[in-house]
């Protein structure tokens, strides 16, 4: 689906997953797909998923065979900075909340 400012991890399957950006009308998305260079397939992860953002980073932690999801925007306007964290298990299809600090 068109999107902007998401972001994107390739995994070592050769697939990639895709999470949130914001639509045609700069609205955050929360969605998430994982693509295998033919199709997009769209993901219901459970747990605590992240919220709608955009402009925020993800990392593929191998030892754990998990994606970090960090940070973003919820909103284009100033103080919609986000300072949270989030752990996908991609065998189990869940996403976990994790605490972060200011600093």
């Amino acid at each position: 689906p068109p999107r902007a400012f998401h972001a994107a991890v390739p995994l070592a399957d050769g697939t990639a997953l895709l999470l949130g950006g914001q639509d045609k009308a700069g609205a955050p998305l929360a969605d998430m797909y994982r693509y295998d260079k033919k199709q997009m397939h769209k993901l219901q992860p459970a747990g605590d998923c992240p919220s709608a953002r955009f402009g925020h980073a993800l990392a593929l932690d191998t030892t754990n065979n998990s994606v970090l999801c960090f940070g973003g925007a919820a909103a284009a306007t100033e103080g919609s900075a986000l300072n949270d964290l989030f752990v996908y298990n991609i065998k189990k299809n869940t996403w976990t909340a994790h605490t972060t600090k200011d600093e």
